[in-house]
């Protein structure tokens, strides 16, 4: 089941990166990023075709309050990942835990850095430690391989293919991934 989730005045550190939430002044850099191609077709998503599209976007984070805002610390903004509801069906066997799935877009000159490698650890680590969350899924399209990687390295373990929808309504193969609390699972429990 979907977990409530508000980020509220939370701020994540890791050694290169600050993970906050959105702000209004964060629009040029998000539209900087967000409107290059090949970035959000990744995420499923096209490139802003104008700053008043991310303007759009960027009140839906502000609003939702589960999107991080990705920066470098003492820098600016890289990317975002969110803390999203649960978009596909789940097997029976995790109906009564809470969880949500990870979604996660890095800005073109911000790649090959692991930087989404450190950001979703950590917020792995806020969603498990400090929202008590019980599981996290994370999916991605069967061609992108940064993001495979990505989810492997954060402990997430494959459990199937799955038909993803792109922001536009197109069906494309992608693959699906589970990651448990390792505080309440010693393993993934049977998910048939």
């Amino acid at each position: 089941m979907n977990a409530n989730i508000d980020i509220s005045g939370v701020v994540l550190n890791t050694a290169r990166l600050t993970l906050r939430q959105f702000e209004m002044s964060d629009l040029e850099a998000f539209y900087a990023y967000a409107s290059v191609p090949g970035v959000g077709e990744w995420a499923g998503w096209e490139p802003h075709e104008s700053i008043a599209v991310s303007r759009s976007v960027l009140e839906m984070f502000v609003a939702d309050r589960k999107t991080f805002a990705i920066t470098l610390r003492g820098g600016g903004l890289i990317g975002s990942i969110g803390i999203e509801a649960l978009r596909h069906e789940i097997p029976a066997a995790l109906e009564a835990y809470r969880g949500r799935e990870l979604g996660y877009a890095l800005a073109r000159t911000a790649w090959g850095n692991g930087y989404a490698t450190e950001a979703v650890l950590a917020v792995i680590d806020y969603c498990f430690r400090s929202a008590g969350l019980d599981f996290l899924t994370c999916n991605h399209f069967v061609e992108n391989d940064r993001s495979r990687r990505v989810i492997e390295k954060s402990g997430f373990a494959y459990v199937g293919s799955i038909r993803l929808r792109t922001q536009s309504g197109a069906a494309r193969d992608g693959r699906a991934y589970i990651r448990m609390n390792p505080a309440r699972f010693s393993r993934i429990p049977p998910l048939k």
